[in-house]
């Protein structure tokens, strides 16, 4: 045993270490008490976080079939030839790669006439 077991023990002291141990259980319920509080605000707060979203999806996909009705009814339909002229345009514009080959054979005949042109010039020179 323990030389302090047979202590008389002094009563402030015990009251003192009561009291100590009363507050931190108070502490303790209190803090319980705060996380039981927030526990249900968490839950209507995440709750209510997952209605608004679901809503505006579901106002989202409102807005898209209203949008999809309305181009469907509004627009009238396009003439295929026109279709067709537009995709030729874009086929035949200067990005493409035949118009950019065109254009060079177009170039490469200039250079040839000029070098024809050119090289009679120089045997009429020659010739003088």
């Amino acid at each position: 045993m323990s030389p302090n077991a047979f202590k008389p023990f002094d009563a402030p002291t015990v009251l003192d270490m009561a009291i100590r141990k009363l507050e931190k259980l108070e502490k303790m319920e209190d803090v319980e008490k705060k996380k039981k509080k927030r526990e249900p605000k968490l839950a209507n707060h995440l709750l209510q976080i997952n209605f608004v979203n679901l809503l505006m999806e579901h106002v989202r996909k409102q807005e898209k079939l209203e949008l999809s009705r309305k181009r469907n009814w509004e627009k009238p339909l396009e003439d295929p030839i026109k279709i067709r002229i537009r995709k030729q345009k874009k086929i035949l514009s200067d990005e493409s790669p035949l118009k950019k080959v065109k254009n060079e054979d177009n170039e490469l005949k200039k250079l040839e006439k000029n070098l024809d042109g050119l090289a009679a010039r120089l045997e009429t020179i020659s010739i003088q």
